[in-house]
């Protein structure tokens, strides 16, 4: 049983689901299943279910007296696709062939939380996708202690647990490009959204921790309340910026 080593600052729950040894891939579910999901191919929706369940798992996972009585706990889903929380919840949901993981924390706490798991890819895809994904000096500084496989790996999962960390607050259309890795040790990534992206100045650092399991790396970025928070959702409120462009990254490796 594998075990991710969250912070312990904030009151976090997770679920780990290793999909293949419990055979979560014909699972019996006490939640509803989108048609839009449904009329997908039986990958996708195997993949929903593990995520959900995994969702649904962490949530249980939380003892708190605030959620309100007879209050439904399901994770739904956004027009667009991303999980809706149940108040006053705030969490994150991914998935592999191997293992579905969802982590979720409290609106009081944190703005954000976006997490990922990617299994270390290969020689020939990492080739294929690193222009897209990190610059040299971004590989140059994680490979100073990983293979290239593993760090083009590693720079994907921790700039995609960033991008789910603030889409859902913005709405923003990131590029990899418009993430830098900053600084890396061994446990962690500092990683900043470049200033003056999307008419906001300051820029925004993101610490990204991360962890290494069978094969995969799993990444989790959590964005606490402070004072750039703040300016963040004044400016989304006064500038009601919505945006529809695509974005432009690989969406999955």
């Amino acid at each position: 049983m594998i075990s991710i080593g969250l912070p312990g600052k904030f009151a976090l729950s997770q679920s780990l689901i290793e999909r293949e040894a419990t055979g979560t891939d014909a699972p019996k579910i006490d939640f509803e299943i989108p048609a839009s999901i449904m009329s997908c191919a039986k990958k996708r929706v195997n993949d929903y279910v593990a995520g959900r369940m995994a969702a649904h798992q962490a949530i249980a996972s939380q003892t708190c007296n605030q959620f309100s009585a007879g209050q439904s706990l399901e994770v739904t889903r956004q027009a667009n696709g991303m999980p809706s929380w149940p108040d006053p919840l705030v969490g994150s949901i991914t998935h592999t062939k191997q293992f579905a993981w969802a982590v979720v924390g409290f609106q009081a706490d944190l703005l954000g939380i976006g997490i990922d798991c990617e299994q270390i890819v290969s020689r020939r895809t990492s080739l294929d996708i690193s222009e897209l994904v990190a610059t040299r000096d971004e590989l140059d500084l994680i490979q100073s202690k990983f293979d290239f496989e593993t760090s083009l790996t590693l720079c994907f999962s921790a700039k995609e647990a960033v991008y789910k960390t603030i889409n859902p607050i913005t709405n923003w259309p990131i590029d990899f490009r418009d993430l830098s890795v900053n600084t890396f040790n061994d446990s962690s990534l500092r990683i900043q959204l470049k200033p003056n992206r999307f008419d906001f100045t300051p820029a925004i650092g993101f610490d990204v921790g991360f962890e290494f399991a069978d094969d995969h790396v799993f990444s989790w970025s959590l964005f606490p309340h402070s004072p750039i928070s703040v300016d963040l959702t004044r400016h989304i409120s006064s500038r009601q910026f919505y945006c529809t462009k695509n974005r432009s990254t690989v969406a999955s490796i």
